[in-house]
């Protein structure tokens, strides 16, 4: 089947394997090697720290997924105790069985990056939880089960359409409490090139793998040294600030932005040079609420 998949879309693998397997499936393997095995700097509500956490996990569930959902998800495996015995053997062997080992396997994965690794868990998890309709079998669980799961939907409508930075409330803005693939993965780099047209500022985005060089018109790379004198205009993608250690363009952390972009990409406004030279916060601040400027604020 590996291989099926692969003569599909490009028949010329078959003249070059790689030890009996197709060789942009061994070329995969490498990368994951190289760049999914290591320890690096990682964030989630408002901590910073560099290697791996064994909560982080499940607090990402915490922050991604909308609230009123949680609690169906946590019901679905006490639903199979008064679950016939037949359905309850099949599910726990064809589903739960499956879900728990992709979550321990899950768990162990170096780099704490974003809740798309834990999908294929998560998907697992709501075909369990739907044996809470055996929960609902008078009207006052009806009624619950109906509330929460249309709260549920309500919460991922309102995520378009950017519904990758989304976090569920009260864990907003979502920069402020997850970083990496749980916010910025460089989706609205192109919300930001027509951002920058007429405007000059200095920018440093998160350009996607595989998303190739593009060209910001008029915008200007933004300096790293503390001695630079910074004014008008900043961009910023908004994993760049957390989830780096103390690391450039992190000094930004201490002000407040004006305005996100599809809540990925951080817009600053100096009137006058920032200091850079400060010290970090360890969250970023929130909106300016009472400012078109941006502000150092007060730890």
């Amino acid at each position: 089947m590996l291989w099926a998949s692969y003569v599909v879309f490009d028949p010329g693998v078959v003249t070059h394997p790689a030890f009996l397997l197709p060789w942009p499936y061994v070329d995969g393997l490498r990368f994951l090697r190289a760049n999914d095995s290591s320890p690096r700097w990682a964030y989630l509500l408002g901590l910073e720290w560099y290697g791996h956490q064994w909560w982080y996990w499940p607090a990402t569930l915490l922050v991604k997924v909308p609230l009123p959902v949680l609690p169906v998800l946590v019901a679905g495996p006490f639903a199979l105790l008064v679950a016939p015995r037949q359905a309850r053997r099949e599910v726990g062997l064809a589903v739960a069985l499956p879900a728990v080992a992709l979550a321990v396997f899950t768990m162990f994965i170096p780099p704490d990056t974003g809740i798309r690794y834990f999908l294929p868990v998560l998907a697992l998890a709501i075909v369990v939880a739907s044996g809470v309709v055996l929960f609902a079998r008078r009207y006052a669980g009806r009624a619950v089960l109906a509330v929460l799961l249309a709260a549920g939907a309500v919460m991922a409508a309102g995520s378009f359409p950017h519904s990758l930075a989304w976090t569920t409330p009260p864990f907003t803005p979502g920069y402020r409490f997850a970083s990496g693939s749980n916010v910025d993965w460089g989706q609205d780099f192109y919300l930001l090139r027509r951002w920058t047209q007429g405007r000059h500022p200095f920018v440093e985005p998160h350009v996607a793998w595989g998303l190739g060089p593009v060209a910001l018109q008029g915008a200007r790379p933004l300096p790293s040294a503390t001695t630079a004198r910074i004014t008008g205009w900043v961009a910023v993608s908004a994993k760049l600030l957390t989830g780096r250690g103390n690391d450039p363009p992190s000094w930004l952390r201490g002000y407040c932005p004006v305005a996100t972009l599809g809540g990925s990409v951080l817009i600053y406004r100096f009137r006058q040079p920032p200091d850079l030279s400060a010290p970090i916060p360890a969250e970023p601040a929130g909106l300016c609420g009472d400012s078109a400027y941006s502000y150092r604020v007060p730890g």
